[in-house]
């Protein structure tokens, strides 16, 4: 045999040394996060022009640029109704102002932020996990489609939750330079003016800086986030008391009722929800997302010991756990608890989900090869576990059949021939809507479906702790939950269609715009029942409006003192009828055109001028009547 004939073992190439060598380059981890950036890319790119333009987006966007050009200020008297702080308004405004009013800029705009977004998430994911894990991360952003549906458009989500993300860059973890500490510090400030809600966020980033970088830093860095709080008080004072006083309880705060609407008018939008819809919804908030909250799930499974090795870990883990439960507490009592907007719990959770990958990224990327093989083992089931739960089916599988088993018909504590159903029995008993009661059982179902798999964990758990397994077991347990929650989480993120149009929502945006602009003259006085997003008005930036109406349904107000109702940017049936007295022309989206409104414009005071194409190719009533006064 000739030398080279047979190889010896020692010098055969090994496929899994070369793939180790592969992965611990570090262009290939930075390959991978480009890979997942460009996923999320192109996914984002189509939902900014296939969207349809939502209330908040049209409202952001025009109140924004009528502040940022002068038109009116933030909190002004028979202004609009500056319902967030101002940050949340001035910032889309001013990039209006610096290009153009219009959707396009605001959809960029948009794009804009989610890409800084992404990348102070790969920051943060790679600082905490490792490089892969930040390329895990925005694979993770990237299978869920409400994230990208929600920060493709021009609403708060994108900025605050790029905020957030970009404040923890700057203080997450040791040895953090003392310019970056002030900097996260200001932009946590900011985080005020821009969202009240996200108020937890600054006290608890603030005292992480004291924790982890000691008194020095966090007494500079409280001084620099609470100076841009008072500063942007200072700016919009006394009119930014309205926000305080819409959040504060009315008894415990009686000297703020001067800058509260009291004038004995009831909510026209004040919708009621079922106990079992709101149970609905908050699972829906598991289900749309997934991989925070199963990072919150892990990062509690696989919390280390009390080392020196994982203190400054444990300390960035405890602020965003912090950061997530007092955001997720806030949000829950703005949907759940009230009737404004339950079906928003979802999407509230876009400002700071966020966390609960980072947390993943540590947990898995840190933690796990320190701590036991149960506990590894429990992580591995969890996961796959908590997508069975999560996936909507199963809930409703177990709700029809708790539904349909049958029980013993009894009337007076004496037994009745025959049977019935839980359901009949239930909807006879307490009158109750089947619907309703659904609901209820799908989160009866869930509830008990998650008891019985803390069991069948805690069981695994206490075997594992007996008997080890083989090491070769996690990647089988591993690999599969990884696929199942990754399907699982663009199944559940497309469930969400909410806005979904298809076509160029832009283009059909800025025609309507067009059509207006030949038909409108400059500084004309407008009524608005344009449709329930104001962006068609971008494109008459001089028009004179009343802006009480911008908020159609959401500041309407049944009865009232139309004086008081129109300062705080309010307004009632009175006052609507005055308005359109005094209105040169009068934009009606078909769907408007009912009841009054209708037979006013219909009568020989106006008449009809050529109407806008539609705005969305997905609504035939979307298209806007146009109606100039002649008496």
């Amino acid at each position: 045999m000739t030398p080279d004939a047979s190889p010896s073992p020692s010098r055969i190439p090994r496929i899994g040394d070369s793939l180790r060598r592969w992965s611990s380059s570090g262009w290939a981890a930075h390959l991978a996060a480009l890979l997942g950036a460009g996923a999320y890319g192109l996914q984002a790119w189509g939902h900014s022009h296939g969207q349809a333009s939502v209330l908040d987006e049209g409202l952001y966007l025009y109140k924004g640029f009528l502040y940022a050009s002068g038109r009116y200020w933030p909190f002004q008297d028979f202004g609009p109704w500056t319902n967030h702080m101002p940050l949340a308004f001035l910032i889309p405004g001013w990039i209006q102002r610096a290009v153009e009013p219009g959707l396009r800029t605001g959809r960029l705009y948009a794009l804009a932020l989610a890409a800084l977004f992404l990348l102070a998430v790969w920051i943060l994911a790679r600082r905490l996990g490792g490089r892969w894990w930040g390329a895990g991360a925005l694979f993770m952003l990237a299978a869920n489609p409400l994230l990208i549906k929600i920060y493709s458009q021009a609403i708060s989500q994108v900025l605050v939750a790029g905020m957030l993300a970009w404040a923890l860059v700057f203080t997450l973890g040791p040895g953090r330079p003392r310019w970056q500490l002030l900097l996260g510090a200001a932009l946590g400030g900011a985080l005020v003016m821009t969202r009240v809600n996200v108020l937890p966020a600054l006290p608890l980033l603030l005292s992480y800086i004291f924790w982890q970088h000691g008194s020095r830093a966090g007494r500079a860095a409280s001084a620099v986030g609470l100076a841009v709080v008072l500063v942007g008080h200072v700016i919009f004072w006394p009119g930014v008391l309205k926000i305080w006083a819409y959040w504060l309880p009315d008894p415990l705060t009686p000297f703020l009722n001067p800058w509260r609407e009291l004038s004995g008018a009831q909510l026209f939008w004040n919708p009621e929800s079922s106990l079992g819809t709101r149970m609905g919804v908050f699972l829906s908030g598991f289900r749309l997302h997934l991989f925070p909250w199963l990072g919150v799930l892990l990062s509690v499974i696989c919390w280390p010991g009390k080392s020196a090795e994982s203190l400054t870990e444990r300390r960035a883990a405890g602020l965003l756990l912090a950061i997530f439960f007092s955001l997720l507490g806030v949000h829950a009592w703005a949907a759940l608890g009230q009737n404004y907007c339950v079906f928003c719990y979802p999407l509230y959770q876009a400002f700071f989900s966020f966390c609960g990958i980072l947390l993943m990224a540590l947990a898995l990327g840190r933690w796990f090869g320190r701590v036991s093989e149960s506990r590894r083992i429990l992580a591995g089931l969890g996961a796959v576990l908590v997508g069975l739960l999560a996936r909507p089916r199963t809930l409703e599988g177990l709700a029809s059949l708790l539904a349909s088993t049958q029980l013993p018909r009894m009337k007076e504590l004496r037994l009745l021939p025959g049977s019935a159903s839980i359901e009949v029995l239930l909807v006879n008993r307490f009158n109750l809507a089947p619907a309703a009661l659904r609901d209820t059982l799908e989160s009866l179902a869930a509830v008990g479906l998650g008891l019985v798999i803390l069991g069948g964990l805690a069981l695994l758990g206490s075997l594992a702790a007996r008997r080890r397994p083989s090491p070769g077991l996690m990647p089988w347990i591993a690999v599969p939950a990884a696929v199942w929650l990754g399907w699982l989480s663009l199944a559940h993120g497309n469930t969400f269609r909410n806005y979904d149009c298809g076509g160029d929502v832009v283009g059909s945006y800025e025609a309507v715009g067009a059509h207006l602009q030949t038909l409108i003259p400059a500084g004309a006085s407008v009524y608005w029942a344009g449709g329930l997003s104001p962006v068609p008005l971008l494109y008459l930036p001089q028009a004179e409006i009343f802006p009480a109406q911008l908020n159609g349904d959401y500041s309407f107000r049944l009865g009232g003192e139309p004086a008081s109702l129109e300062r705080f940017g309010f307004w009632n049936a009175e006052l609507a009828e005055t308005w359109l007295q005094r209105a040169e022309y009068a934009l009606v989206e078909q769907r408007e055109l009912t009841g009054w409104l209708a037979q006013a414009v219909g009568s020989e005071q106006f008449e009809e001028l050529s109407p806008s194409p539609p705005g969305v190719s997905c609504r035939a009533d979307s298209w806007i009547h146009v109606y100039r006064r002649v008496k």
